[in-house]
């Protein structure tokens, strides 16, 4: 037994020492692989946001790994500033601020809107989610949470993101935003029923007046997702 206890302590300090000759030989080398890493340039930069949006294809896909491993509030804290929270007043005076929108339910989904779509994208697909939700409001004020007017706003939203950015966009914000919600199964499930159709309804209309119309009607006539 003293003799596998000896064996296991000599093999640690040959390893260790090992690890401490390749440093010392390659410094360079170890230093530029600890400074090129995503998340240390994240930690270091002034506006994560603005530099995750200039990141290669394949640094911002290690930002996908780290948030898909981290806590919301880690991910928060890297790129909106330390311990926020859920108080949105003290991003005022941070870089990144100009970028976070309320309609974002989790800064995992803002970070990961910023990866796959872009500062630009994500912009108008929370303008489009606003004009939407104003809209479901005037029309459908009655039924807003799981009835027609909560089915009008995911079908009209959709609509708004396929004709402004695109339906490969508009698909991944809405479904990005069912994905790190915290919402019941059911009503994820009525929601990206509705966002599908409403991404049908963009690319069947040519205006945002035309989409408005049919997606009204659609609501209307009960052809849309409901739970009520």
């Amino acid at each position: 037994m003293e003799q596998l206890s000896l064996k296991r302590c000599l093999l640690v300090i040959i390893t260790a020492l090992c690890c401490v000759s390749f440093i010392a030989v390659f410094p360079g080398q170890y230093a530029m692989a600890s400074v090129n890493d995503p998340v240390t340039i994240l930690r270091k930069s002034q506006d994560p946001v603005k530099t995750l949006d200039k990141m290669s294809m394949e640094q911002k896909h290690e930002i996908l790994k780290y948030i898909d491993h981290s806590s919301d509030k880690e991910v928060n804290n890297l790129f909106f500033g330390k311990d926020i929270g859920s108080n949105k007043t003290q991003l005022q005076s941070y870089p990144a601020s100009g970028y976070y929108d309320r309609y974002f339910a989790s800064a995992k989904e803002k970070v990961a809107c910023v990866i796959q779509v872009g500062i630009s994208g994500c912009k108008q697909g929370a303008k489009d989610a606003n004009t939407a939700s104003n809209t479901a409001a005037r029309y459908f004020k009655s039924s807003l949470h799981n009835g027609k007017g909560d089915a009008f706003r995911h079908c009209y939203w959709n609509a708004l993101m396929t004709h402004h950015i695109g339906i490969h966009n508009a698909e991944t914000i809405a479904t990005n935003h069912e994905k790190y919600s915290s919402g019941p199964q059911r009503e994820k499930r009525m929601d990206l029923a509705n966002n599908k159709i409403g991404r049908s309804v963009g690319k069947k209309t040519k205006t945002d007046s035309q989409a408005l119309t049919m997606s009204k009607n659609l609501a209307n006539k009960r052809k849309l997702v409901t739970l009520k």
